[in-house]
């Protein structure tokens, strides 16, 4: 039911933001053409809300979607690899230069899981690229870091762990399961929906696996992932 309900809202919202889109668009270009700078501003501020709106829009579609029953194997590996590039594009997206913060690997290629890889994906992305914004410094820059994501196997279970040392989160905005609320915003994050992480650790759970998060400010983040191994 909750599922069903958040669906049709996100629906209903997403319908309206389409014909106001196109309103503001049509102001838009009336101001672009004879607008004073206080009034380009304001238009310019109003676009990036129609932005985040549509990405929480996005996030919140994501959180509520029916996960998939199929699983396959993957290399553990490939999924890392292409986690990163997804998480890589869409900082770059907004703006940042990726190369300032170094990557370091360490997971196998002959690792297995059997996963829906999608979903994996997803989420191992959004952990990333949570990573890459913790180096966010005013100015709209990323500072020199670096990001450790490094997989190993024991008892049955993989474990990946990325690992940063950026800004981490500040003691207010760390207290236990409430980080992984969904909705919950990072307030030091300007482009967070709130749904990055709890969309993780619900795909993670949803393949019998766990994820947990530790963080001290000013030091850095490690995100925690298991996966179940295939049995043999």
């Amino acid at each position: 039911f909750s599922d069903l309900l958040i669906g049709s809202m996100v629906h209903d919202i997403r319908s309206i933001l389409t014909h106001l889109k196109t309103d503001c668009h049509a102001i838009m270009e009336e101001t672009a053409c004879g607008g004073n700078s206080r009034s380009k501003r304001l238009t310019a501020r109003v676009q990036r809300s129609f932005e985040f709106l549509e990405a929480a829009l996005t996030d919140m579609e994501a959180f509520a979607r029916a996960l998939p029953t199929d699983r396959e194997p993957q290399r553990l590996a490939a999924l890392v690899g292409n986690a990163l590039e997804l998480a890589q594009n869409n900082v770059r997206r907004e703006g940042f230069d990726t190369d300032v913060v170094r990557i370091e690997l360490a997971v196998s290629e002959r690792i297995v899981v059997e996963v829906a890889p999608s979903q994996v994906t997803m989420s191992l992305s959004n952990v990333i690229k949570n990573a890459y914004e913790s180096f966010v410094v005013p100015g709209g820059t990323l500072r020199p870091g670096t990001i450790h994501i490094e997989a190993t196997c024991m008892d049955g279970l993989v474990t990946i762990v990325v690992r940063d040392d950026g800004m981490g989160i500040s003691p207010d905005e760390s207290h236990g399961s409430l980080l992984l609320t969904p909705g919950r915003r990072n307030k030091s994050k300007r482009h967070s929906t709130g749904y990055g992480l709890p969309i993780a650790m619900r795909n993670f759970t949803a393949h019998g696996g766990s994820l947990t998060l530790e963080s001290r400010e000013n030091e850095g983040t490690t995100v925690t992932m298991t996966l179940p191994l295939p049995s043999r």
